[in-house]
């Protein structure tokens, strides 16, 4: 179930940071599949953090979760659609050097190390003292960090002020 969860939040993030780049796509030549994932990622993960932190104000638990996936699933469906008005994908893999290709294999590193890292029970020192409290602080609220976290007296150990 974990495995589940998790390839299906990194594919929503794809989905959502890829649907929102290809909807305001304004370029008149194609657009490399590289730089969509590329895009995606980068602005997946801003979206979806974005997504989380005003949805938390107001919603908490499954009905965050489920507002976040709905956005994510409707800016997929915005790129679709544009993808549908006429713009075109590439691989440009044609035109690459065999040493460039070889060099993307390089991120399969951050890929497997985030596999692995997702089934370990707890991070090295700087997870533990700075994110992974957070991260179990917010799961437990509901989803988002309340405003008393970073009042409290008695979580200094874990820098609330440190950016989540």
């Amino acid at each position: 179930m974990k495995i589940a969860g998790t390839l299906i939040a990194v594919l929503a993030l794809l989905l959502a940071g890829a649907g929102f780049s290809l909807s305001f796509w304004r370029g008149t030549k194609s657009i490399l599949v590289a730089e969509i994932l590329g895009l995606g990622w980068l602005i997946g993960a801003g979206l979806v953090s974005l997504f989380l932190a005003l949805g938390g104000i107001a919603l908490s638990g499954a009905l965050l979760i489920a507002l976040v996936a709905v956005v994510c699933l409707l800016l997929g469906f915005a790129g679709w659609k544009r993808l549908q008005g006429g713009l075109c994908i590439e691989t440009g893999l044609a035109q690459v050097p065999p040493w460039e290709k070889w060099l993307t294999l390089l991120l399969l590193v951050p890929i497997v190390y985030f596999t692995y890292a997702n089934f370990r029970d707890a991070l090295l020192w700087d997870g533990l003292v700075n994110w992974e409290a957070k991260a179990r602080h917010a799961f437990v609220a509901g989803g988002s960090l309340p405003s008393s976290y970073f009042a409290d007296a008695t979580r200094i150990r874990f820098h609330p002020t440190y950016p989540l």
